[in-house]
């Protein structure tokens, strides 16, 4: 699906934890799809 976010799994070195945050954030920071919402319902209009 075009558009659709997706899941990636980092793995690295024991005790290398910073290394791995900042490749992660770099990741999410060139996706932007942490930013995506979806639409939601306006109220009154649930079913």
């Amino acid at each position: 699906m075009r558009g659709a976010p997706y899941s990636i799994c980092f793995t690295g070195h024991l005790n290398d934890d910073s290394f791995l945050l900042a490749i992660a954030g770099a990741w999410q920071a060139a996706g932007k799809h942490h930013l995506r919402h979806p639409l939601l319902p306006k109220k009154g209009n649930e079913r």
